[in-house]
C-alpha cells in the first residue's frame, strides 16, 4: 500500500501543476481588459487602414491624381464669320441676329485640360462667295492648338440668313420742298423733320441697359427704334433728317449691354419704293410695321408668317394728322391698308394703365379709317394669344408706332402683351415675373428714343 501511494503522488503533482498553468492563462486573459481593448483598437485601426488604402487605390484607378491620364472634355466655342466685308461690297449682309455656338469634345491629358485655353479653338464660316439671299448652309472650319484634336463636334454645318443690305438713303432732289408749321412737305408727302443726336441715343441705351439689368439674364430685351419717314424720304435740302436718324440710332446700337438691337433702318431701306409710310400721317403704314416685325423675328430667332398668309384689306380717302400742319396734303389722301392674320388667335383688351377690366369679343382692328384702326389706338393694354406654342411670351412696350406691329408679331410668340410706355402703371419686373414673360421689346418712335420720352423706360421700374 505504501508503495502504491508513493507511486501515485508524483502523478497527482503533475496534474496539479498542469491545472495551475491552464488556470493562469485564463486568469491572465480575464484580468487584462486594457490589453484586450488595445488589441481591439488595433483591429479597428487596421481595418480603417485597409479602407483608406482601398480608397487611395481607387483614387489611383480613376486617375484624379494622375496628370498624365487621357480624359474627355467638352466646351462651347462661338462661330466666327469671315468674308463679311466682301459680302457687304456685293450688296448683301449676314443676318444681324446671327450669334451661334458649337459644342466640341476633345481628348487630352488631365494636366493639359486644367490649363486649357479654349479661345485658341475656332469654328469659322466663309461667306465671301455669297451672291444670293435666303437661308444658306455653310461648312464649319475648325482649328485647334497643336497636338490637340477634336473627337466629337455638335455641328459640321450651320445655316445663316443672308439678306439684301440696306443701302444708303439718297435724298430726293426736290427743290420745291418746303416747311409748313414745322413739317417738311415734299410733293404729296409730309414728314416731321428730325434732329436726333448720337449722345441722345447713347442716353437711351443706358436706360435700356438699366432695364435689362433689372429684369435679369433670363429675359430677352430688344430695342426697336422706329424711324419716321424723313429717314427715307427727306429731300436734299432737308437731308439732315436722314443723317440725324443714323446718328441717334448708332448711339443706341453702339452702347447697348445685353440688349438686342433691331435694325429698322436696314430692314426698311430696301423697300422705300413700297407703301411703307402714310404720306399724310406721322406713322408708318402697316407694311412698314411688317418689315420691322420680320426683323424682330430674325433677331429673336422665332418663326414669322409671310405677308402672303394675311388677308389684305384697304380703305381709301384717309387724311392723317399731318393735314392739320399742311392742308395741301388733303389733295391726295392716303389709302389705309391693314392685314388680317389667318393664324388662329384671340384678343383681349384691358385698361390702358394696367391689366384689369378685360374686354373680349373684339378683333385687332377697330372699325375706323385711320391709324387708330390698329388695336384701337393707344386706349388699351392688349393681350394676344396665338397657336404658335413655342413657349415665348412677348411684352411690347411702345408708343403709337407699336400699334401697327400687333398683327405680325403674333406669328412669332404664343402670347403678346402690348402696353403703352406713357400710360402703363404697373411695375415692369413684377409684371414680367407674374406673366412669365420671356421677351421684352421697346418699340418707340425716333422721337421717343431721342429725347425725354426715353425716361419712360426706367420709369416702368419704379411703380
Amino acid at each position: 500500500m505504501k508503495k502504491f501511494v508513493l507511486l501515485l503522488f508524483p502523478i497527482l503533482l503533475c496534474f496539479v501543476l498542469i491545472a495551475c498553468d491552464f488556470s493562469g492563462e485564463g486568469e491572465n486573459s480575464s484580468l487584462n481588459p486594457t490589453d484586450v481593448a488595445n488589441q481591439s483598437s488595433d483591429v479597428v485601426n487596421n481595418g480603417s487602414s485597409v479602407t483608406s488604402q482601398g480608397s487611395s487605390s481607387q483614387n489611383g484607378q480613376d486617375g484624379s491624381s494622375n496628370p498624365d491620364e487621357i480624359v474627355e472634355h467638352s466646351f462651347e466655342i462661338p462661330i466666327s464669320i469671315v468674308g463679311a466685308d466682301t459680302l457687304s461690297n456685293a450688296g448683301f449682309a449676314v443676318d444681324s441676329a446671327f450669334s451661334k455656338k458649337v459644342t466640341v469634345t476633345i481628348e487630352a491629358k488631365k494636366s493639359e485640360i486644367d490649363t486649357l485655353d479654349t479661345s485658341k479653338f475656332t469654328a469659322t464660316i466663309d461667306v465671301s462667295g455669297v451672291i444670293e439671299t435666303g437661308d444658306i448652309e455653310f461648312l464649319l472650319d475648325y482649328k485647334t492648338p497643336d497636338g490637340i484634336t477634336i473627337k466629337n463636334k455638335s455641328d459640321d454645318f450651320v445655316t445663316v440668313s443672308i439678306t439684301k443690305k440696306g443701302g444708303t438713303i439718297i435724298p430726293s432732289d426736290n427743290p420745291d420742298a418746303y416747311m409748313s408749321n414745322g413739317i417738311i412737305v415734299s410733293g404729296n408727302r409730309g414728314m416731321e423733320a428730325f434732329g436726333g443726336t448720337y449722345n441722345n441715343g447713347k442716353s437711351t441705351a443706358q436706360k435700356l441697359n438699366t432695364f435689362k439689368e433689372a429684369v435679369g439674364e433670363d429675359v430677352n430685351v430688344y430695342i426697336m427704334p422706329c424711324p419716321t419717314q424723313a429717314a427715307f424720304y427727306a429731300p436734299a435740302k432737308y437731308s439732315n433728317s436722314i443723317k440725324s436718324h443714323e446718328n441717334c440710332f448708332n448711339g443706341i446700337r453702339e452702347n447697348l449691354v445685353g440688349v438686342k438691337y433691331v435694325d429698322t433702318l436696314a430692314a426698311l431701306s430696301p423697300h422705300t419704293d413700297e407703301y411703307i409710310y402714310l404720306r399724310t400721317d406721322f406713322h408708318w403704314a402697316a407694311l412698314g410695321a411688317y418689315y420691322a416685325a420680320e426683323e424682330l423675328a430674325k433677331v429673336a430667332g422665332t418663326p414669322f408668317d409671310n405677308i402672303s398668309t394675311f388677308v389684305e384689306k384697304s380703305a381709301d380717302g384717309f387724311n392723317g394728322s399731318l393735314v392739320g400742319y399742311a392742308s395741301v396734303l388733303s389733295n391726295d389722301p392716303d389709302t389705309l391698308y391693314w392685314y388680317e392674320p389667318s393664324r388662329e388667335h384671340t384678343v383681349t383688351y384691358y385698361s390702358v394703365n394696367g391689366f384689369s377690366n378685360p374686354i373680349t369679343g373684339r378683333t385687332l382692328f377697330a372699325a375706323v379709317n385711320g391709324y387708330t384702326k390698329f388695336i384701337y389706338g393707344d386706349s388699351y393694354t392688349t393681350q394676344i394669344q396665338s397657336n404658335v406654342n413655342n413657349g415665348r411670351k412677348l411684352l411690347i412696350v411702345k408708343d403709337s408706332y407699336g400699334n401697327a406691329l400687333a398683327p405680325f408679331v403674333l406669328s412669332s410668340f404664343e402670347e403678346v402683351i402690348i402696353v403703352d410706355c406713357r400710360e402703363f402703371r404697373l411695375n415692369a419686373v413684377t409684371f414680367i415675373n407674374e406673366h412669365d414673360i420671356t421677351d421684352v421689346c421697346f418699340a418707340m418712335s425716333a422721337f421717343g428714343v431721342n429725347g425725354s420720352k426715353s425716361g419712360y423706360i426706367t420709369q416702368l421700374l419704379n411703380f
